[in-house]
């Protein structure tokens, strides 16, 4: 699988009296994603969303060696304007070659989020595009935004597609919530692991989603356990 995208860069300016500081984080948002799928035996390879104008493939043979390709928060002009693009040359259209990658058997993922689909303030601008041509959903051609402070509850419309082998119903927005929880947790955990094994001067390679499977699979009774507690809760 290639993941383009999924990494941020902020920079933050705070003022006190008449001075000013300024600070700059970059963050992997896919690092729980990317260890799920690792436990799972599924190689991913990750072009951050920085690198994508230079990184990204320009063609349907740098594409082939993946069997999917999820776009994750990078917009479309960041890979039309290419680096020859931005010295005035000609170059490839890689959304035409992501049309012609799905078009020949190859999988297609395009994640939502501030910079998908159409993104906020249309700013992601796929919409009328050759990725839209291939995408099972239409693209507004205004912010197609939706934010849902409350929940959502996602209804399934097409049970019978093979992406929901496994799922018995929709989730609650709570069962969603909690869901969330549980990653947030386990990445936590994650993190505090490897401080621990830098402070200690680990140097043995492990394999840190095999690693920790036993925890995921804990916190998912864990999870379980509670939902049963609430519906006896309410039965009672």
């Amino acid at each position: 699988m290639l993941l383009a995208g999924e990494t941020f860069s902020a920079t933050t300016s705070v003022a006190i009296g008449s001075d000013v500081l300024t600070s700059a984080t970059s963050t992997n948002g896919a690092t729980a994603f990317n260890a799920a799928l690792a436990a799972e035996g599924i190689a991913v390879t990750q072009i951050g969303g920085e690198r994508c104008a230079a990184e990204f493939p320009y063609d349907l043979d740098a594409l082939a060696q993946y069997q999917v390709v999820v776009i994750s928060d990078v917009g479309a002009l960041t890979l039309l304007v290419t680096p020859d693009a931005r010295a005035g040359r000609v170059g490839v259209n890689r959304l035409d070659v992501l049309k012609a990658y799905v078009e020949g058997g190859g999988g297609l993922m395009l994640a939502g989020g501030y910079m998908g689909f159409q993104g906020m303030f249309g700013t992601a601008r796929f919409h009328d595009t050759p990725v839209e041509d291939v995408l099972p959903v239409r693209c507004l051609p205004f912010c197609d935004g939706m934010e849902v402070p409350q929940g959502l509850r996602a209804s399934i419309l097409q049970s019978s597609h093979p992406i929901f082998s496994g799922v018995e119903g929709p989730l609650q927005a709570h069962e969603l919530a909690s869901t969330v929880d549980a990653t947030n947790r386990l990445q936590d955990k994650l993190n505090r692991d490897k401080e621990t094994a830098q402070r200690g001067g680990e140097t043995t390679r492990t394999d840190p989603a095999q690693q920790h499977i036993p925890r995921l699979e804990e916190l998912e009774r864990e999870e379980l356990e509670r939902r049963e507690r609430d519906r006896d809760d309410r039965d009672r």
